[in-house]
């Protein structure tokens, strides 16, 4: 694929996946202020505001401000397509960029089943439409239609994270419970249970990998008594997890603790005694409590069940043409 057919393509995927939210009748919104809580689970990767007294960053996701523009104003679910931020040291790897498009949906009422029930939905849409692409146009190389045309007709292994630790483990991949996988062990997930590689939805991650607002299981009857939550990657061939998912908290207190008690917090606390204009931790405590207040106050008093999911366009592109790099969008 020469570059303008390769830009051509691309194009086509972005407005593909707008075409299939509207489907569902889900609106584009778009979230453009800097943002209080930028960050995904790693807040030394944002790009900080340099502005007196102002805790601002480039987001890395909307999420949290979505989360609050569907209960404020009475919407059932949105999406974004909006360039995510991230001070990444891996970028230019092939595999980590510090820009890329981010397309993110949150839904209320959505339970996690559900939420990777769509995603799966999403990724088979966006096969199908791809092969249509590549056939009109005689591009797209015969070895990777096949592949795509196999993955369309076959069914998405659904596993939990302690299973696939398990599994690993027979097959000579030395890795701990609590570990977050590297890329080569996502590849290697991907080729565990089919004659190529395949989609795999890993499910149920130990709550410390994750972001704060995850909803962290309570069974008491669960496999393991380790703290996972409620979350689902979805990983790709080539591109590795391209999904990332939860079902959010839905009880005030419980998402304070996670959030004081979190990694999340002490990062955030540490760039902020960086800044000359904070002096003290107390400060730095301050500041923090002040942006996130109004969140966590949401869910004081009312219940509020979603769920939502953050897409790299890059990834899912990589996937679909089959490319040992991301695709820059």
């Amino acid at each position: 694929m020469d570059r303008r057919e390769h830009v051509f393509f691309v194009g086509f995927v972005v407005e593909e996946i707008r075409r299939f939210f509207k489907t569902k009748e889900i609106p584009e919104v778009r979230y453009n202020q800097f943002s209080f809580a930028g960050s995904c689970e790693n807040a030394p990767t944002t790009y900080w505001i340099d502005k007196k007294n102002e805790f601002l960053m480039l987001p890395q996701t909307r999420q949290l401000m979505a989360e609050q523009d569907l209960i404020k104003n009475g919407l059932n679910a949105v999406y974004m397509m909006q360039t995510s931020y991230r001070d990444e040291p891996r970028a230019g790897d092939g595999r980590h960029c510090n820009q890329f498009l981010l397309c993110e949906m949150e839904h209320l009422n959505m339970s996690l089943d559900a939420l990777i029930d769509f995603e799966e939905e999403m990724i088979r849409y966006l096969i199908e439409k791809s092969l249509m692409y590549f056939k009109k146009h005689n591009i797209g190389g015969k070895k990777n239609i096949a592949r795509l045309q196999y993955l369309l007709e076959i069914e998405y292994p659904r596993v939990s994270y302690t299973k696939v630790i398990d599994m690993l483990n027979e097959r000579g991949v030395s890795i701990n419970w609590g570990d977050d996988f590297r890329s080569t062990e996502e590849q290697f997930i991907c080729g565990m249970f089919e004659d190529m590689p395949v989609p795999v939805a890993v499910f149920d991650y130990p709550e410390k990998l994750k972001y704060f607002n995850m909803y962290e299981k309570r069974d008491k009857n669960q496999r393991t008594p380790r703290a996972v939550v409620e979350c689902c990657d979805f990983l790709l061939p080539f591109a590795g997890e391209t999904f990332g998912s939860s079902r959010r908290e839905v009880d005030g207190k419980r998402i304070r603790y996670r959030f004081y008690n979190g990694t999340m917090y002490k990062q955030l606390k540490q760039r902020l005694k960086e800044r000359e204009d904070v002096h003290d931790e107390k400060t730095a405590e301050k500041i923090i409590s002040n942006a996130f207040e109004p969140y966590f106050k949401l869910f004081d008093k009312d219940v509020y069940e979603r769920a939502g999911f953050g897409m790299g366009v890059g990834r899912m592109l990589q996937f679909l043409l089959g490319s040992t790099t991301i695709i820059e969008v």
